[in-house]
């Protein structure tokens, strides 16, 4: 067997594959025996037929093209292996030279990962500081507060609408949705709407019905609408007293295993603070990989870039169909064209991908490993954070692959103190 390997770039690698014909008469003979038992032959029991039989009546050519697979794929791996590469996507591969009592010449062009020159990354960790959070009283007062509302004993009245009811209505634009009939329940004057929706509800019975314009401010999130005039049909559903439960010992043990008001307190305390924590981590560990990334130059390899580009395209689309409208009305909904979103989507994966060079090449030199027992314990502990979720549905090799990140970034941590 000869092995030749040539790199063509960073991410592309050539391999030219021969065999001697002596070696690769051992496929030709598996190919044989291959192709005989789907061969029916009179006077022969299907399988049986001697191997002589078999090969006039296949023909030479089609046993030398299934010889060629058996010999590829029993070799592909093993050459990969022997020769550390970390193969991306599917092989191409073409036959050079296939014929009888000649050696077999194939050509194997593979896409692998590109190698990363990193900085000195823990130089650049120790300079990037973590955000220490703290929780406000009026944070924990504010929490308290929702959680009481939502605990309210609500009484439908029929009485006009005021600030502090609860109101249930249905209303449509021409502007919005084309004109499609769209249902919303708030407490009146606390709900954010544009300005003048909630004074228009003000007053207004149960069973009522009106007609008004209102101006989208000019910061409003659909960019389309802002600072455009909305024609709205507005009827009103219900409007409902909102009586308060007291904030005491008894409201803290209706909600869970508090023995005091107190004790609910520093439990929301405690929440908001991981809150905070885990939003806080999440922004250092942006701040290291773009500190980082801003320190390197690396060849993508086209094919993870466009592989993350159609997900990143797919995940918009997807959001379109969750709101129930074409994918261009999407794109006039941001105001963008498909270019521009192709083209961001692009950046991004560019990014996302070198990102993942990164911090598979950090794992790299701490050592990272992602144990088959610790995929079990996070398959375990989604299950049981989330038990309508099905086994099967669980993707092992994402589970892996935020594991592995997972533990690069807590060995990054380390050189948060030096």
């Amino acid at each position: 067997m000869k092995i030749g390997i040539k790199k063509q770039s960073k991410t592309k690698v050539e391999i030219d594959f021969e065999l001697s014909w002596e070696e690769f008469e051992v496929y030709y003979q598996k190919a044989i025996n291959k192709i005989s038992q789907g061969v029916s032959l009179d006077g022969f029991r299907q399988g049986k037929a001697p191997k002589d039989i078999v090969e006039q009546k296949v023909g030479d050519f089609k046993i030398l093209e299934q010889a060629g697979e058996i010999a590829l794929q029993e070799n592909y791996l093993k050459i990969v292996k022997e020769n550390n590469l970390e193969v991306i996507g599917p092989p191409q591969i073409e036959i050079k030279k296939l014929a009888k009592d000649n050696e077999f010449q194939a050509k194997i062009k593979l896409s692998i990962l590109s190698e990363v020159d990193l900085p000195d990354y823990q130089k650049i960790v120790s300079k990037i500081e973590k955000k220490k959070s703290k929780v406000e009283d009026q944070e924990i007062e504010e929490t308290i507060k929702w959680i009481q509302k939502s605990r309210a004993n609500m009484q439908e009245v029929e009485k006009g609408a005021v600030n502090g009811n609860w109101v249930e209505i249905e209303y449509q634009s021409p502007q919005i949705e084309n004109n499609k009939l769209l249902e919303d329940s708030f407490i009146l004057g606390e709900a954010k709407l544009i300005p003048g929706f909630e004074q228009a509800i003000e007053g207004m019975k149960k069973g009522e019905e009106k007609e008004f314009s209102a101006v989208f401010p000019k910061d409003y999130y659909h960019k389309e609408l802002s600072e455009k005039k909305a024609d709205f049909k507005l009827k009103i559903k219900a409007v409902k007293t909102m009586d308060l439960p007291e904030l005491n010992d008894d409201f803290a043990k209706t909600l869970g295993n508090f023995e005091s008001f107190e004790k609910l307190k520093e439990n929301i305390k405690e929440g908001l603070g991981l809150e905070k924590e885990n939003q806080s981590k999440e922004i250092w560990k942006d701040d290291v990989l773009k500190a980082i990334s801003d320190e390197i130059k690396v060849e993508m390899p086209e094919i993870l870039v466009l592989s993350e580009k159609e997900r990143i395209m797919h995940h918009l689309e997807h959001e379109a169909e969750h709101l129930k409208i074409s994918f261009e009305d999407y794109l006039k909904r941001i105001q963008k064209t498909k270019e521009q979103v192709e083209n961001e989507a692009m950046e991004r994966a560019i990014q996302g991908v070198k990102n993942y060079l990164i911090l598979k090449e950090i794992g790299k030199k701490e050592s990272i490993e992602v144990l088959e027992k610790d995929i079990e314990e996070e398959i375990n502990k989604i299950l049981a954070s989330y038990p309508q979720t099905n086994f099967k549905e669980i993707d092992k090799e994402s589970v892996k692959s935020v594991l592995y990140n997972n533990k690069v970034f807590s060995a990054l941590e380390k050189f948060c103190d030096k």
